[in-house]
């Protein structure tokens, strides 16, 4: 994630439109350990702290799921994909600010454990007594198996919304202008895989074809998931995907 955010600094225009680089700041401390976090805490300089959050059920079965405790507005934000509704990022009050420290230490700590679950959805918000008022900036549900990618971008999106919020936005005007930002960047990264996943198909194909293999035998083995991949872009037919879609047709359907 770290790189992609990177990548999208030194590469796209549009990342010329905010201070990607404070995000990007912000994004790192994500895995904070329970000392950092007691530093991020007391540091004057730093207003938005958000976590990886989580558990594990079994062996690699669990969910991803992510926090932000912004400090100005004293709001804790639940970001999650997957599992119980609502999906995308909840916004509560915490009306317990003394227990802070101790509520977002438990989340570093349950993050691979299987009482992750009932402290994200339901212990965290006794221990800080958080209120929801209301305040929901929706998501769509996760692809199976996808929730730490998923996750991590929508935590993205929250430390948009919260900066924004602190240079006087409303919360109707940082939700659309967060949105906007997070898209300029989903969708250059989207474009990144796009163009490697190419680039993989090429080299495939190259030493397939030197050592005999044919195209029927690899898309068997799903090593070349052009159905699959097909599916997807007819599915998005809004016009932001139209350079997405030319791309595709320069360097798969005329090759």
């Amino acid at each position: 994630m770290i790189q992609s955010l990177q990548r999208f600094i030194l590469e796209s225009d549009k990342a010329k439109d905010y201070d990607w680089q404070h995000i990007l700041k912000i994004f790192s401390l994500a895995n904070s350990d329970t000392q950092q976090l007691s530093e991020l805490i007391k540091d004057p300089n730093n207003n938005i702290i958000p976590l990886q959050a989580g558990w594990v059920l079994r062996y690699a079965d669990g969910h991803a799921t992510g926090v932000i405790y912004d400090k100005v507005s004293q709001q804790f934000a639940k970001i999650n994909r997957g599992g119980r509704f609502p999906c995308g990022i909840q916004l509560f009050k915490v009306e317990q600010i003394d227990q802070i420290q101790n509520g977002l230490s438990k989340v570093i700590e349950k993050v691979t454990q299987l009482d992750g679950k009932n402290l994200f959805y339901d212990q965290i918000n006794n221990d800080l007594n958080l209120k929801d008022f209301g305040k929901h900036i929706p998501h769509k549900i996760q692809q199976t198996g996808n929730c730490t990618w998923d996750s991590a971008k929508t935590l993205v999106r929250g430390i948009l919304y919260f900066d924004l919020c602190h240079k006087g936005y409303s919360h109707e005007v940082a939700q659309e202008m967060s949105r906007n930002l997070y898209k300029d960047w989903t969708l250059f990264d989207r474009k990144i895989a796009l163009n490697e996943f190419i680039e993989l198909k090429k080299q495939i194909e190259e030493i397939s074809r030197k050592k005999g293999i044919s195209q029927d035998d690899l898309k068997d083995q799903g090593i070349i998931p052009e159905t699959i991949l097909n599916k997807i872009v007819n599915n998005k037919t809004n016009s932001k995907y139209k350079d997405i879609l030319k791309t595709i047709n320069d360097h798969l359907i005329s090759a």
